[in-house]
């Protein structure tokens, strides 16, 4: 494995003066900045000698009161030939005393781009992570090129930028469009490792290197913590297998799918909270999963006509103002619906998965207290919560775990956390 997919420099971006402009699409000022980034994947910025210019070209355009704050755009360059670039940059603070001015920016997302002396023989696109851990790299050959998944294995804290994604090509001469696959390939295995992670995998830095340029994208945020992982970083090779086999075969789950997903990495110390998110997830995956005849009590085309009857006897009763009528009518249109619990039962058999610790009236008193949460803002008094969001986030690893067509070990937390085989 090349050094370059193996490790980062101590120092991304050692402390560098750059000239340019800052812009707010109409006007523009003159600025000197210092640029820096170390190991941790945090690209600093710092107006130099800040003048009365500057001073009032920021401070004018942050907004009062009620007001939209400015994002400002910067173009600057050293005299070493890196560039710097965004247009996602915004004003921290801006202060002025008999000392003088001082402004402070800082941007969501910045580019740094650097021509090298060299042509890169393998051409290659990372995305970094914080907060990953992996007991060794995984790796598979694919048709956009290697595909290599590494973190480090201990004493990793949530904002460390401890690991990466990275596919590297052959050979240089490389096909139009593969940044842009590379890229759906990336975020497929950032996502899919999210979940299994148990937590956000935030991307500090994504890093390119094509021909002769270099291109880091630096990407403010904070690192999360790991809660319930589904797959332990001792054993991540059979879900690696699956995550390439499926992006190969079909392609990347569909966005919707990891935005249920995304409902369980919801960040909070209240287990209603995490109750309620983690039933969100799996009624989106129910509506996202299911075809629409599984959802339906009978067939839509069987349906329409009795829903146009009964809005016939709703529009005769002359005792029913029209808001009233309309009311009805709406509900009508909804009687056709699958309970959730009904939906849930066909989910079991739509993918073949196990109906084990979901038997008898489990699924009922898991809606019912999603609906005493929702309804009531609270729960009865004899209810585990944390036992009903275990079983929801089990049944959505499931689901998931099967739509990507994982087979090995995975870990399960009913009744205490264990490995179990899946399917």
């Amino acid at each position: 494995m090349e050094r370059f997919l193996s490790s980062i420099d101590n120092s991304i971006l050692p402390e560098t003066n750059f000239s340019g402009q800052l812009e707010d699409g109409q006007n523009s000022v003159d600025v000197d900045i210092t640029a820096w980034a170390g190991d941790d994947g945090r690209l600093c910025l710092r107006i130099n000698n800040v003048s009365r210019d500057v001073y009032l070209f920021c401070a004018q355009r942050t907004g009062g009161v009620g007001e939209e704050c400015t994002e400002f755009t910067l173009s600057a360059a050293s005299d070493s030939g890196k560039n710097l670039a965004s247009n996602e940059v915004s004003v921290t603070r801006h202060l002025h005393s008999s000392n003088g001015f001082d402004v402070g920016i800082e941007a969501r997302h910045i580019s740094l781009i650097e021509t090298l002396d060299e042509v890169v023989a393998k051409p290659y696109h990372r995305f970094w992570f914080r907060g990953f851990k992996s007991f060794r790299a995984h790796e598979a050959n694919t048709p956009l090129g290697r595909i290599v998944i590494q973190g480090d294995a201990q004493d990793v804290s949530s904002d460390d930028m401890s690991g990466f994604a990275a596919l590297q090509h052959e050979h240089n001469d490389i096909p139009e469009n593969w940044i842009i696959d590379g890229e759906r390939l990336l975020q497929h295995m950032q996502m899919g490792f999210e979940f299994a992670h148990g937590g956000r995998l935030q991307v500090p830095l994504r890093e390119i290197r094509v021909e002769d340029t270099l291109k880091f994208d630096f990407y403010n945020g904070v690192g999360a913590a790991s809660e319930l992982a589904v797959i332990h970083h001792l054993n991540q090779g059979a879900f690696f297998d699956a995550l390439v086999n499926r992006f190969l075969t079909k392609g990347p789950l569909l966005e919707p799918f990891w935005s249920a997903v995304g409902w369980l990495r919801t960040e909070t110390t209240y287990d209603e909270l995490r109750f309620l998110t983690a039933m969100t997830s799996l009624e989106t995956i129910v509506s996202l999963a299911l075809p629409e005849v599984d959802t339906t009590v009978i067939e839509k085309a069987k349906f329409t006509p009795i829903k146009n009857d009964l809005k016939i006897v709703i529009d005769s009763a002359d005792s029913l103002d029209n808001e009233v009528k309309d009311t009805l009518k709406r509900n009508v249109s909804g009687a056709n619906r699958s309970s959730l619990a009904k939906k849930i039962e066909v989910l079991f058999d739509h993918y073949e998965i196990s109906r084990q610790n979901f038997e008898g009236t489990v699924l009922r008193d898991m809606i019912n207290c999603r609906n005493d949460l929702v309804h009531r803002g609270e729960v009865k008094d004899n209810v585990q919560l944390w036992t009903f969001i275990i079983l929801a986030r089990e049944l959505v690893s499931r689901v998931v775990l099967s739509e990507i067509g994982f087979r090995g070990r995975y870990q399960c937390y009913i009744d205490g956390r264990e490995w179990r085989e899946f399917p």
